[in-house]
């Protein structure tokens, strides 16, 4: 959890460093489990969105502490503890259990890339559009979810 008798650069840095490891996370999950899907369809949207985490870790790569520090006292608190996904994957659990959590997990990353946009000083179109592009993560997730849910014999 983010400190606030921490330096706001610190705090800045700590925030940046926490979103790079949950999109580095959340890669190899992805590329674990589409290696791990029965379902083909399910298979290349997962390597896809692993595809995409390494984008936003390069873009995340980029940005300085200084594009978090507005006028003021600096970035808020973000309460890192909150984003973090409360249920772990775990090795024996189903696809549909695995895209559950992968919901969860980009539901997690919309909230901390808007909180993000909106302490921005630089990057607030950069922040905006990884809230976009974590939305549409999560919307196709739930589509083949809700699918696999259906029709349980396809997982």
């Amino acid at each position: 959890m983010v400190s606030k008798e921490m330096p706001v650069v610190d705090r800045s840095q700590q925030i940046l460093e926490f979103a790079v490891a949950k999109e580095k996370e959340a890669e190899k999950f992805y590329l674990r489990w589409s290696e791990r899907a029965n379902d083909e369809e399910v298979s290349r949207l997962l390597a896809e969105l692993a595809s995409d985490e390494r984008t936003h870790v390069e873009k995340l790569s980029n940005i300085t502490p200084d594009a978090l520090i507005a006028e003021g006292p600096g970035p808020p608190d973000f309460k890192l503890s909150e984003l973090l996904v409360d249920v772990p994957a775990k090795p024996d659990m189903t696809i549909v259990d695995a895209l559950a959590v992968a919901i969860r997990r980009e539901a997690k990353a919309i909230a901390l890339y808007d909180r993000l946009r909106r302490s921005a000083t630089t990057e607030e179109a950069l922040f905006a559009a990884l809230v976009e592009e974590e939305r549409r993560h999560k919307h196709r997730l739930e589509l083949n979810y809700a699918r696999l849910k259906r029709h349980p014999s396809d997982s």
